[in-house]
């Protein structure tokens, strides 16, 4: 289950966006891939405060991470 508002923002963010980097700069283009789906899910859900930033900066950001290693993940 994931955590509701910015505890689960600033801790599975980090930890899953860190994560996909590494597989990334490793060659693990569908690991990244799959963690990235992961977290677009996960932001997808997550329920901010009325005060919260409503842009969606971070949902877009790793929609178009995801496309890139999408891209990716096809040319090979």
């Amino acid at each position: 289950m994931e955590a509701l508002g910015p505890t689960r923002q600033s801790d599975l963010l980090i930890v899953r966006t860190s994560l996909a980097r590494e597989l990334e700069r490793n060659g693990d283009l569908t690991g990244a891939l799959a963690l990235v789906e992961r977290e677009i899910a996960a932001e997808r859900s997550t329920i901010y405060g009325i005060d919260e930033n409503l842009g969606q900066h971070p949902l877009h950001r790793l929609e178009g991470w995801r496309d890139q290693l999408a891209a990716e993940v096809r040319r090979k």
